[in-house]
């Protein structure tokens, strides 16, 4: 929902394009660290995993009686960087941060075996809501190029109050590391990339410096395939286990009533009864991000020298 409004904002007023996505951890390192000038082009829309322990935290546990400071939120994502991510200081609310620990799917997984718990067999259960029935749109972002399909499908219903066609933008889906399409949005054509692998970011950030308006909009995910190929998820990963990884998520979108954000009762009942102003909004959904400076390296010359070091 708020990346939607950011690509509708930047395309409507021609400003701080490309608009690039920020929900990757290792991609926005990367760039703050390389690409410095390229910061503002970065959506300032939290990562999901960040936004929601914001939702929990300020939202459902008020809303339950629950002081915020008593939630412990853990959050099992695919991404090892996702751990790096919810240490960033620009995440704080109110000096707490909103997500505490991150267990990769991979760590799930050891924990469950070393607990002797099979899933398969475990009594079932309701999701909590808020936000416990995500829309398919939410289902596909693990995927390249899920990101901005997501966004897109609530960015074109905005500015044109039609629903985005389902095969309107299927180019971008997949596991190649570099996907273009250009797509007609009322009288504008929005140029889109989706890139995976750090070096495919790379190689486009060059051109953009002699050429930055070659595209609109620009997701990154660091490792191949998107999140469905993260360097947390169960081992092996191959290129197709990664995309049966990716396929299913489509399967799970394409078996969903409520395929956009904007149509989820939930994120409706939440905008209607929290974020009802920008400051709330800007509070739990948005962060900054800044130029970073690497550490010295230390060339170590001998076993004497290190043992002084350490």
């Amino acid at each position: 929902m708020e990346e939607s409004d950011e690509l509708v904002e930047r395309l409507s007023k021609n400003e701080r394009l490309p608009a690039m996505s920020s929900c990757c951890p290792s991609w926005v390192k990367f760039l703050e660290f390389n690409y410095p000038e390229f910061i503002p082009n970065l959506c300032d829309s939290r990562s999901p995993q960040v936004m929601l322990g914001g939702i929990v935290k300020e939202y459902w546990g008020p809303k339950n009686n629950i002081d915020p400071k008593n939630i412990f939120m853990v959050s099992v994502m695919p991404c090892v960087a996702k751990k790096f991510e919810i240490k960033r200081e620009e995440l704080k609310i109110d000096d707490n941060y909103p997500v505490d620990m991150v267990l990769t799917t991979r760590e799930l997984v050891r924990l469950l075996k070393k607990d002797k718990i099979d899933i398969k067999n475990i009594e079932q259960m309701e999701a909590d809501n808020p936000l416990g029935d995500p829309s398919g749109a939410g289902v596909i972002y693990g995927s390249s190029g899920g990101v901005f399909e997501s966004a897109l499908r609530t960015a074109y219903f905005k500015m044109t109050g039609e629903n985005l066609p389902e095969d309107a933008i299927s180019e971008i889906r997949g596991t190649e590391g570099m996907k273009t399409k250009e797509i007609k949005i009322n009288d504008r054509t929005v140029k889109i990339c989706v890139l995976s692998g750090i070096k495919n970011a790379k190689k486009v950030l060059d051109e953009l410096k002699t050429n930055p308006s070659l595209y609109d909009a620009i997701e990154v995910m660091a490792c191949p395939g998107g999140c469905v190929g993260g360097g947390g998820q169960s081992l092996p990963t191959t290129k197709e286990i990664i995309k049966e990884r990716s396929k299913s998520l489509y399967t799970i979108d394409s078996e969903k009533k409520t395929k956009r954000a904007h149509e989820n009762m939930a994120m409706q009942e939440i905008y209607k009864e929290f974020f009802s102003n920008k400051e709330i909004i800007n509070k739990i959904l948005h962060t900054s991000f800044g130029q970073r400076q690497k550490s010295e390296i230390i060339k170590l010359q001998n076993s004497k020298e290190q043992h002084e070091i350490h």
